[in-house]
């Protein structure tokens, strides 16, 4: 007799057990269900703006936009496009990298040997700006 009370028991613990379990699952299967719906939005967002971004720059839409606004522009040279690396550093050997280093150095070389000294302020050369402002 008591192992038939034990045994009903046990089976009412394990059942209430099962549909604790089942709740819980059906709770965590509907957020899942949420973010999947949400995941599906943006990527359908996603591939929208990427089809909207393309369009923009085709060289059709980039003259459209340019004449709208005034603008005139070229595209640029062989010789002016740097090409850069994953890194985002610029590809190694290209001729326009090295031109862009030389002037570099060469405007820094030129900025430190021919500084002019700079122009005096007013105040340093005995005029009070007040009394300039005044005259006029």
């Amino acid at each position: 007799m008591i192992a038939l009370v034990f045994l009903i028991v046990i089976g009412g613990l394990a059942g209430l057990f099962y549909i604790r379990s089942d709740c819980k699952c059906t709770l965590i299967q509907r957020e899942i269900d949420k973010a999947e719906r949400e995941l599906a939005a943006l990527e359908s967002d996603y591939v929208r703006e990427m089809a909207h971004w393309g369009a923009m720059k085709t060289p059709e839409k980039l003259a459209e936009h340019l004449t709208r606004f005034g603008l005139e522009m070229k595209l640029a040279r062989q010789d002016q496009l740097v090409r850069m690396n994953r890194d985002g550093r610029p590809e190694p050997n290209q001729v326009t990298v090295k031109r862009a280093r030389e002037r570099a150095n060469n405007m820094a070389s030129m900025a430190s040997v021919s500084r002019t000294p700079a122009r005096p302020s007013p105040s340093s050369r005995g005029v009070n700006l007040k009394d300039r402002t005044a005259r006029r």
